[in-house]
């Protein structure tokens, strides 16, 4: 039933939904060249990845240092195919202020939790999402660390997990998701964050550097309303 409601929403918008199997949700098949990590947390997805896709190099980007130790660990298994950056990610160069949930690392976010997203993240997780800590972090761009990169010919995915600061990710890109093929972003459904960005802001930012929205990573999360609280979307540039 979630799964049809979404499903209209985004046909009532113009967009069509297309389901991916279990094969890593239809990409097995790509054989990526390199993989951009950008909110890591502690690797889980970037280990995934690096199973998966035996032949990908990988950056993780992850601005906590409370997981530094475990992308560490994930150097040692994976040598030359995995780089870890200790720096957040963004629309600019320079320094953001980290909202750390200690006892969630991955709701820690550069934006500030809304009234309502605490009170539902805090249901959802099971633990107090107060900020413990703020810690002023280093930000790049996607552009300005890859600008020396040589990118022809190479199949590029990026994930982006960025606690509702996913446009500004993308902001900071432009140039570089002129060689990127795959996208797989976070998408928050209600305001848990003051000034996030939405589902619409993402897919009309990636609709106009000719990104189309193919599915999901998984079904929809949902608090005890029955509301939708978010989900990963895989856009696909288009031919």
């Amino acid at each position: 039933m979630i799964k049809a409601f979404t499903k209209k929403i985004f046909n009532f918008f113009g967009y069509n939904i297309v389901k991916f199997d279990r094969n890593f949700y239809g990409l097995k098949h790509e054989n990526f060249d390199l993989i951009i990590d950008v909110g890591a947390n502690v690797g889980n997805m970037s280990k995934l990845f690096l199973n998966t896709f035996p032949y990908a190099k990988l950056y993780a980007f992850e601005p906590n240092p409370l997981n530094r130790n475990d992308l560490k660990k994930i150097k040692k298994k994976f040598k030359n195919r995995f780089t870890s950056v200790f720096k957040g990610v963004g629309a600019r160069n320079g320094f953001l202020e980290l909202n750390i949930h200690k006892l969630h690392y991955p709701s820690s976010s550069f934006l500030k939790l809304s009234k309502i997203g605490a009170k539902e993240g805090s249901e959802f997780t099971k633990v107090d999402l107060s900020v413990q800590k703020k810690i002023r972090t280093p930000i790049v761009t996607l552009d300005n660390y890859f600008k020396n990169f040589n990118l022809k010919n190479k199949k590029i995915l990026l994930k982006s997990d960025t606690q509702g600061f996913e446009v500004e990710v993308l902001k900071g890109a432009k140039n570089l998701l002129k060689a990127i093929n795959i996208v797989i972003v976070e998408a928050n459904f209600t305001d848990h964050y003051e000034k996030q960005c939405n589902p619409i802001d993402i897919i009309t930012h990636l609709k106009l550097l000719n990104f189309e929205l193919k599915g999901f990573t998984y079904p929809p999360g949902i608090n005890n309303k029955g509301e939708i609280l978010g989900t990963d979307f895989i856009f696909k540039k288009k031919n």
